[in-house]
């Protein structure tokens, strides 16, 4: 009788298992976002190599205003998956704080 007892209390509860599946599933979401976010750093990056045809622009240097402004789209989806991924990371945090 002592075995079976002591086997219960020695097992995880049904919320514990459902909060560590909860922090799988954000680890993997973090995951996927932080590819997302180096994808799209990847294709701003294009963007300016494209838009620079080989000539470097120097950061406020002549040419660099325009620079902004032809790839202020790419930036602006880099940025974006960038919060996203930091986001995610935040409630990833969170959970495993909340599990411990």
């Amino acid at each position: 009788m002592n075995a079976q007892a002591n086997s219960a209390t020695s097992s995880p509860s049904v919320a514990r298992l459902i909060a560590l599946a909860n922090i799988g599933e954000l680890a993997m979401t973090h995951h996927r976002a932080v590819n997302a976010a180096n994808a799209a750093k990847n294709i701003y990056h294009e963007a300016i190599r494209e838009y620079e045809g080989g000539d470097h622009t120097p950061v406020g240097g002549p040419g660099w205003d325009e620079l902004q402004i032809e790839t202020a789209t790419e930036f602006a989806a880099y940025r974006a998956a960038l919060r996203i991924a930091y986001n995610i990371k935040r409630r990833l945090d969170n959970a495993c704080r909340k599990f411990n």
